[in-house]
């Protein structure tokens, strides 16, 4: 089982979908690296060291497409959220997946702070729940070891990679663009069609609106100036290699 800052000291290259993997040597990133992580379906083309999933539909795809050194060799870290968000892994599912190499964590649920704790540059005027969340990042994280402060995948991801301890993060894969673009959509295409069964509201990115991912696209960047700002500020770093 992991525990806190049982990586410390060590770099991380955290692997997402998005298309910006074209713009490297992945093999040279990786090489670079002392440990590689994904998210959601890109374990099924990178066998990473750690593999970090939200989504109970998601895991359930990934599981049937992956050979035995998945269960075996990789790290699967389930970003838990409450279980009223019927989606996302909860408790329940967890002991069902359950194996000894599994680091669970539970988010927080958000503290009532005003907006005005947030002093970093703002991107563009977001709701009073987003900065809430903003706040929260950037006055309670890491500090709140135990959880982590519930806002999008790949800061809940950011914040448990930090609590294992390691000092430099490089991202490639993620925030290539406002439109998100992946690298392959089969995979994403194919877990979406099998979740719309169960969960009749769920609809593909490439089906939301352009105004819509573009705020979302900002907010996330939002979310990632923080998490960078608190990794410096603790003697980490943060970088986004595909320069977004």
């Amino acid at each position: 089982m992991l525990h806190f800052n049982a990586f410390l000291g060590k770099s991380l290259l955290f692997i997402g979908p998005g298309k910006s993997k074209e713009q490297v040597n992945m093999k040279k990133q990786i090489k670079k690296a002392d440990y590689t992580a994904c998210l959601n379906d890109v374990i099924i083309d990178y066998m990473t060291d750690f593999y970090f999933v939200g989504e109970k539909f998601i895991y359930d795809y990934v599981s049937k497409k992956m050979p035995e050194s998945f269960v075996r060799d990789v790290t699967k870290i389930f970003l838990g959220l409450h279980k009223k968000h019927n989606k996302r892994i909860d408790k329940t599912y967890f002991k069902k997946k359950i194996t000894n190499d599994t680091f669970n964590f539970v988010s927080s649920r958000a503290k009532n702070i005003d907006s005005s704790a947030y002093d970093l540059p703002l991107l563009k005027k977001f709701t009073p729940k987003n900065m809430t969340v903003l706040s929260n990042l950037l006055n309670y994280f890491p500090y709140r070891q135990w959880e982590y402060i519930r806002s999008r995948t790949l800061s809940n991801a950011l914040q448990v990679i930090y609590n294992l301890g390691f000092k430099e993060v490089r991202l490639i894969g993620f925030m290539d663009s406002p439109t998100f673009e992946r690298a392959n959509y089969k995979n994403q295409e194919a877990y979406l069609k099998d979740a719309k069964k169960k969960y009749k509201d769920i609809r593909s990115p490439k089906d939301c609106a352009k105004k819509d991912l573009n705020n979302s696209f900002k907010y996330q960047k939002q979310i990632l100036d923080t998490l960078e700002h608190v990794y410096k500020q603790n003697d980490r770093t943060l970088i986004n290699l595909c320069g977004s």
